[in-house]
């Protein structure tokens, strides 16, 4: 096979690049998309450290009784365990080695707020979401996927409320933030909106789509519109015996849903007119000016010297000040797990967040997203959805940083695979250009994945499919060995 024929192959495999994501990460990309499962996943954790908790020999039994009140959790999980007793057991021991001592399993509910939150949000009072997630063994934990989380995602009031509680906490210190930082930052904070649309299935998606559609009658029509010239384009395609990279999109599963659900929405229809109307002319105007504005004092301020960021993340994460120390709701650890495919295999770290200065608030404070846009939800009987403008600090993961550095690696191979086949470039060139492209690939994830050697076995399996009989070469162009006997499956295969 030439280098040409190898390369022309390296096509095909961009699509199969889906495949890859789908086989070998499926686990990863799901848990780290799924809220359901990550929920799921705290019941499991906590019902797999009581079992462990308990003496060795009655361990299976109280396992399998967890198991049973827990139905419902160990369900939505089923696929990293089957509910197979030891592989549960073996997770259990990892998170009661971490804890330090074996003890008891409880969720936890809202709880009330401080004054001090009352007055910096404006007045909001009552109970709001605990930042204990659970309490094992009485210590008070927030959980986090590993694959990425998030730490906080509030409105108007929560957002001056953290604001305002981060820079109480850094008074005093060498480099407090400035008070007038703090009151343009406040100031922008009041300016996000709150809206609630009209119609059952009115979510932000969907009325963006009515309006990118220009389409004037209801949102069902308007997918029944595309529903049509989805099928007629998918009957001329299969007829032409297209390629597959030509394939007509389909409708997503949500618009497909909507689509089985219409009923419903006859009462409230969604359409594009009245309050909705005048709400999508704002979203891409006065209401992004508002979104972009606090996300450049937030970041602002985050970039001052001193520990604004920091005390920022902390309060984010623990609800130190929006709770008080003293009480259940408020976290201090993070208990983490990095998910596999298999449960007995994941990793758990439980770490102290009771200080700023803590090491996984720092990290966190490094890898913290920040986003300023919108958060809905139904109201009552979806006669519409509550919309309103929210900060977010999510932490990133490096594997979706991974994932995006190979999306960029398969696309660059097609661009230079067309420039091949139209003539614009030799194989000479190709090569040159692809062992540039991978050295940069490798270096790239190399500053962000630590297990490298794992992440590039499955990336490369696919390319080694299509370029047997050159696999020697490129070993040896790019300074690492290839085995390509057992193609890659073996630590000792790939050497960097």
């Amino acid at each position: 096979m030439s280098f040409r024929q190898s390369m022309s192959q390296l096509r095909p495999a961009h699509t199969q690049k889906v495949d890859l994501q789908e086989k070998v990460q499926l686990f990863l990309t799901e848990a780290s998309a799924s809220t359901k499962f990550s929920t799921a996943m705290e019941d499991v954790i906590g019902a797999c450290y009581m079992a462990a908790s308990v003496p060795i020999k009655s361990q299976e039994a109280e396992m399998k009784k967890l198991q049973r009140k827990f139905s419902g959790s160990f369900k939505d999980t089923k696929r990293v365990h089957n509910n197979d007793i030891k592989k549960c057991l073996i997770f259990g021991n990892k998170i009661k080695g971490e804890i330090g001592v074996g003890g008891k399993y409880e969720k936890q509910a809202s709880g009330a707020v401080t004054a001090d939150w009352t007055e910096w949000s404006g007045g909001k009072k009552g109970k709001d979401t605990s930042k204990t997630d659970i309490v094992l063994g009485g210590v008070q934990c927030s959980v986090k996927n590993a694959a990425g989380a998030q730490l906080m995602s509030g409105g108007s009031e929560e957002s001056k409320a953290t604001a305002e509680a981060a820079a109480v906490a850094i008074n005093g210190t060498k480099n407090p933030l400035p008070a007038k930082t703090l009151t343009a930052l406040k100031a922008s904070m009041d300016e996000l909106e709150r809206f609630t649309s009209d119609g059952y299935y009115a979510s932000m998606e969907n009325l963006r789509k009515l309006k990118e559609a220009g389409h004037d009658g209801t949102l069902i029509s308007l997918l029944q519109k595309k529903q049509k010239e989805y099928e007629k384009e998918y009957k001329e395609w299969k007829k032409s015996g297209g390629l597959k990279k030509d394939e007509p999109k389909d409708l997503t599963k949500t618009e497909k849903k909507i689509l089985l659900n219409k009923d419903k929405a006859k009462e409230y229809k969604t359409i594009l007119k009245d309050e909705n109307a005048e709400f999508m002319e704002k979203v891409d105007t006065i209401f992004l000016n508002n979104q972009n504005k606090v996300k450049e004092l937030l970041e602002g301020a985050f970039n001052t010297k001193g520990d604004y960021k920091l005390a920022f993340v902390h309060e984010a994460a623990t609800g130190k000040a929006k709770f008080g120390k003293t009480v259940v709701q408020y976290a201090t650890h993070v208990l983490s797990w990095a998910p596999t495919n298999s449960l007995d295999t994941f990793k758990v770290s439980v770490d102290s967040i009771e200080t700023r200065k803590s090491s996984i608030i720092k990290k966190y404070a490094g890898q913290v997203d920040l986003n300023v846009n919108w958060k809905s939800s139904s109201i009552s009987k979806h006669r519409g959805y509550s919309l309103y403008q929210n900060v977010r600090l999510g932490i990133s993961s490096a594997q979706k940083d991974a994932e995006k550095l190979e999306e960029s690696y398969h696309n660059k191979i097609d661009e230079y695979q067309i420039q091949l086949n139209e003539g614009l470039i030799t194989e000479f060139v190709l090569w040159d250009k692809i062992k540039d492209l991978t050295q940069k690939f490798v270096s790239k994830v190399r500053e962000i994945w630590s297990g490298i050697v794992d992440y590039m076995r499955k990336v490369f399996d696919k390319i080694i499919e299509f370029v047997q009989e050159g696999i020697q070469a490129i070993s040896n162009a790019l300074g690492f060995e290839l085995n390509v006997n057992d193609s890659l499956r073996n630590n000792s295969s790939l050497k960097l």
